[in-house]
């Protein structure tokens, strides 16, 4: 039995798109976050503790601006 999702191509499209905004615009941040972070001599269990915590907050926020 085939099934035929050619239909739905442009939705999971936009869906795909959406989550590389959602995740990978925070997460570019973020790195960059953490290693001025560790250039400013912060020890690293803080600046991975900032920035998990960045990465939420900005994951949060751009899935409020996407939807």
């Amino acid at each position: 039995m085939d099934y035929n999702f050619s239909d739905l191509s442009p939705t999971f499209n936009e869906l795909a798109i959406n989550l590389a905004i959602i995740l990978f615009i925070p997460f570019i941040l973020v790195m960059i976050l953490k290693f001025v972070l560790l250039k400013m001599r912060i020890p690293n269990n803080i600046a991975s503790t900032l920035s998990s915590l960045c990465f939420l907050v900005g994951a949060y926020y751009m899935f409020d601006m996407v939807f």
